[in-house]
């Protein structure tokens, strides 16, 4: 029995060796055999991996709202406002908080930002100023005609 699994194994053994070096014999014994390498081109790179939404102009928003409010500019941050929060405050009522703003905490921008999620044209950010009072988490914006809007009102 030893004897009968020694020989499968060996006989299967060549047979493996054969098909991976490609051997071939046109039948005459004095021949060697010879193997054919045959190249085989990699696959196209499949260019670059999509990993979600761009965020790069939720975060450009988020820092220019930010800088806006607390650099006093009441109009520049106004603009950046919602339709639906814009429609809950005037440009001079904004304006008397943006001012106020900058009186008690000065120029302050984003010191972090996270997207935490993006939505269609809804989503929420996370992000940090350095006054944990004035950090907020999972903030509220919206994306009007293709630009992103502060809608936390």
């Amino acid at each position: 029995m030893q004897r009968i699994t020694r020989h499968t194994t060996t006989t299967a053994l060549a047979a493996v060796l054969l098909l991976a070096t490609g051997c071939s014999s046109d039948g005459d014994g004095d021949k060697k055999a010879t193997a054919t390498v045959t190249s085989v081109p990699l696959p196209a790179s499949p260019g670059p991996v999509n990993t979600g939404p761009d965020t790069a102009p939720l975060e450009t928003a988020v820092r220019a709202y930010t800088a806006r409010m607390f650099a006093g500019d009441g109009p520049g941050a106004y603009e950046i406002l919602s339709t639906r929060c814009q429609g809950k405050t005037t440009t001079t009522e904004y304006g008397a908080i943006v001012a106020q703003a900058k009186k008690v905490y000065g120029a302050l921008t984003v010191k972090s930002i996270k997207v935490d999620e993006i939505t269609g044209d809804r989503a929420r950010v996370t992000y940090s100023v350095g006054v944990p009072t004035l950090d907020r988490t999972a903030q509220t914006w919206t994306r009007e005609a293709g630009t992103w809007r502060w809608d936390g009102c």
